[in-house]
Formats: structure tokens, C-alpha cells, sequence
């Protein structure tokens, strides 16, 4: 059996399944520490101010409608809802990092300008009958905010030439949570022209509500990492600049899944939003995650060269010696995750594999006492740790050029393989 290539081959492929178990724990060290971050996250933005969700104004108008209740005639009281027919957004924000232990937290200040028009002249239409009663002096003006304490100062807003001043209430049905209103009683005017601004802090996301028939958005920055989040493409390619960015969509009332006019309230408002995320230029969690994903190659293919030196050299290597070798592989994931945090993920990337290769390569000149193995050794770990970092870098092709990358190496030690001694005579004794 001490002889037998086949029963160090299976014996081989036992140890990479129990290291399969210290592999998995990595992985699990790795979501924590992405779940840390988040946290950090969460609690700078909840003093801050969360990811925020924006709407401009729209018109409730409440509605007094008459029902028969058995012989009884009762009023049901419901709101009328209003949206744009015009609407047009442009924001700006300005983006600034924060630290909560070793996290970065990227926070922004926001300035979001609106202007449009509400046509009341079909109030209604289609949606309540003759006998029905709108209450036009008791009309309100509502802004959706997703979290009030982004809000550095009261919204400005006008309509129709009268400054509003809003407060806080939370409509519970409209856009579903809180919302900021203000009373406007409405004349014999039934086109309101509306503009404002709104001044919010907010964290990673901004996202803006396109209610009006026609919405037009434009969202520029100082982070130059930016994505395009939501529902709908951009108009234009995303201008993106070192310092700067900025983004703009075009969206039409039939490109939605609600109508200008309501009654209370649509659940597919809050859900149809357009904006931007504050990307990180790298995450490094995802990143060490992915080269996790790879670790049992890396173990395979370093002890398929490890067995192969060692049928060349004809040395007796201990599985316990194995075992080690594994260890430092499976150590690179940890030392990747732990220096990322501190120094990006490229830079943690090239320490952790020289470490890994440079604690291999000693404990390998010290089994094999010859220079020739160790280095073959050492390159292997090199080439291998390099084409590992080049993978990830090709996102959009990463598989492909993975598949690519295995087949060659299984060639290579198809190559090797087919005339080792020791191999053809385990083929020579079991036929």
C-alpha cells in the first residue's frame, strides 16, 4: 500500500476532503466580516441618515362618497390621489467616507431640485361617480421621504406662487410609510406649477420616484464608481469621470405599472424607482469570496505536483506533511480576508500569496533537501496564485478563461503523468 500510486492517490484525495471543513470555515469568516460591515454601515446610517428613496410633490385630495349600507345612507371617506404630468428631477450629490473601526462607510449630502405640473382638470375621471364629493379646500401636498433624519433643513417648495410649509405624517398608504404634507386648498386654479428643493444626508443609495407622466432625472456626483440602480436604463451612456459622474433617465407614464390617477394608494409606486449606488471600487468581500470559491483546485492541483516531485525524486513524504501543506493553502484565505480589510484587496492579495508561497516553498526545501523540486514547487504555487488573481479581474469572462486555464494544466499533467514509473507499473500490476 506505502508503494501503491493508486493508494496515494485515494489517500490524497481524503485529506482534501477533511480540509474541505477548515475551506468552509474561511468561508463562514468571510460572511461574517461582510456582515460586520454592514452593521457599521447601519449604524452610521441610522444616525445619519439610510439609503433614500425620493418623491416630489403629488395631490391628495380627499373624497366624500355616498353608500348605501342597507336602507342606510353612510359616507366613505377615501383619498383621491394626483400624480404629475410633469416632473423633472436633478440632483446632486456630494459623497464623503466615514470610518467605524476599520470600515469605510461612504455617506453622501444630497441636493435634489423638482419642478412639474398636476393637472387637476380630470380629477376623478373614471374613478368616482357624479355623487361623489371632492373636498378641494382640504387638499394636501405630499413628498415621500424614505428617512426623515437625512433631512437637513425644511423642504422649500412652491405651487402656484405660495410657499408651503411641510410636516411631518406618516399617510400609511400612499407611498407606503412616511411622508411629508401640507395643507393647500385649491381655488378655482386647476393646473398647479410646482418647484423646490429638497437638502438630505443619506447613505450608499439615492433613488428617486419617477411619478409623473413624463419624468425626466438627472443624478451627478462626486464618486466616481457609481450604479445605475432601479427599473429603468439610463437615457444616455453614464458619463464617468475621475471625481465626477452623472447620470440621466427618461421615463414615461405607460413605461410604469400605475396609472396618474389613484385612489388611496398603488403598491407598485415605491418599487419603480430609478438612481445611483456608491459602489466601492472593489469589494473585497466578494472578491476574497470568489477566490475561496477556487481553494479545492488550488489544494488538488498543489498535491498532484507535491505527489508528482515526490514519484520523481523517489522520496517518502508523510501524509502529515501533506496535511501541513494544506494548512497554508487554506491559511492564504485568511491572511487574504484579514489584510483586505486594511489595505485593499489587491495589495492583501500579493502579500497573503507571497507568505503562503514563501512558508510552502521552506517546508518543501526541507523535505526534499534539492533545489530542483523546490522550485518547481514554488513556481507551481506562483503561476497558479497569479492566473487565480487574473480570473477574478475578468468578470464578464471569468469562466471562460478558467476553463481555459484548467485545461491546459490538466494537459500539462497529462504530460507528466504518462510516463512516471510508478504509475505504469500500478497499470502493468492490475492487468
Amino acid at each position: 500500500m506505502r508503494d501503491s500510486i493508486t493508494a496515494r492517490l485515494i489517500f490524497m484525495g481524503f485529506l482534501i476532503l477533511i480540509l474541505l471543513i477548515p475551506l468552509s470555515m474561511v468561508t463562514d469568516l468571510i460572511r461574517e466580516r461582510e456582515s460586520r460591515s454592514n452593521e457599521a454601515i447601519s449604524e452610521v446610517s441610522s444616525k445619519w441618515g439610510g439609503s433614500q428613496i425620493v418623491s416630489a410633490p403629488s395631490i391628495l385630495l380627499p373624497v366624500e362618497i355616498p353608500v348605501m349600507n342597507g336602507d342606510e345612507l353612510q359616507i366613505q371617506k377615501r383619498n383621491l390621489v394626483i400624480l404629475p404630468t410633469q416632473l423633472e428631477y436633478d440632483a446632486k450629490l456630494n459623497v464623503e467616507e466615514r470610518k467605524r473601526g476599520i470600515y469605510t462607510v461612504p455617506l453622501y449630502r444630497s441636493d435634489i431640485q423638482f419642478k412639474g405640473t398636476i393637472d387637476l382638470s380630470d380629477a376623478g375621471e373614471g374613478l368616482i361617480d357624479e355623487n361623489a364629493k371632492i373636498l378641494w379646500d382640504k387638499a394636501r401636498v405630499i413628498i415621500h421621504v424614505t428617512d426623515e433624519k437625512g433631512l437637513r433643513a425644511n423642504p422649500r417648495v412652491k405651487m402656484n406662487g405660495r410657499e408651503l410649509d411641510f410636516v411631518s405624517r406618516r399617510e400609511g398608504q400612499f407611498i407606503g410609510g412616511e411622508a411629508l404634507s401640507s395643507s393647500f386648498e385649491i381655488g378655482e386654479a386647476r393646473t398647479l406649477n410646482f418647484a423646490g428643493t429638497i437638502a438630505l444626508n443619506g447613505t450608499n443609495r439615492l433613488s428617486l420616484l419617477p411619478i409623473g407622466s413624463e419624468t425626466s432625472a438627472t443624478i451627478e456626483s462626486d464618486w466616481s464608481h457609481p450604479k445605475s440602480i432601479g427599473d429603468y436604463i439610463t437615457s444616455e451612456t453614464p458619463l464617468t469621470e475621475q471625481d465626477h459622474s452623472r447620470a440621466s433617465w427618461e421615463v414615461l407614464e405607460m413605461n410604469r405599472g400605475y396609472a396618474r390617477q389613484m385612489m388611496d394608494y398603488h403598491d407598485a409606486i415605491i418599487y419603480n424607482y430609478l438612481g445611483i449606488e456608491l459602489m466601492q471600487p472593489v469589494d473585497n468581500y466578494a472578491m476574497s469570496l470568489r477566490s475561496a470559491k477556487y481553494g479545492v483546485l488550488i489544494i488538488a492541483l498543489t498535491f498532484v505536483v507535491f505527489l508528482l516531485i515526490q514519484l520523481v525524486t523517489k522520496l517518502r513524504v508523510h501524509s502529515v506533511q501533506y496535511l501541513m501543506v494544506g494548512a497554508g493553502l487554506v491559511l492564504f484565505y485568511v491572511l487574504l480576508v484579514a489584510f483586505s480589510e486594511r489595505i485593499g484587496f489587491t495589495g492583501a492579495y500579493v502579500i497573503a500569496g507571497i507568505m503562503t508561497t514563501g512558508l510552502i516553498t521552506w517546508y518543501a526545501a526541507g523535505i526534499y533537501k534539492k533545489n530542483k523540486p523546490t522550485i518547481a514547487l514554488s513556481g507551481t504555487l506562483t503561476i497558479t496564485y497569479g492566473f487565480l488573481f487574473a480570473v477574478m479581474q475578468l468578470e464578464d469572462i471569468a469562466l471562460l478563461i478558467g476553463s481555459i486555464i484548467l485545461f491546459i494544466a490538466l494537459g500539462v499533467l497529462m504530460y507528466f503523468t504518462k510516463s512516471v514509473k510508478g504509475l505504469t507499473e500500478d497499470i502493468e500490476e492490475s492487468e
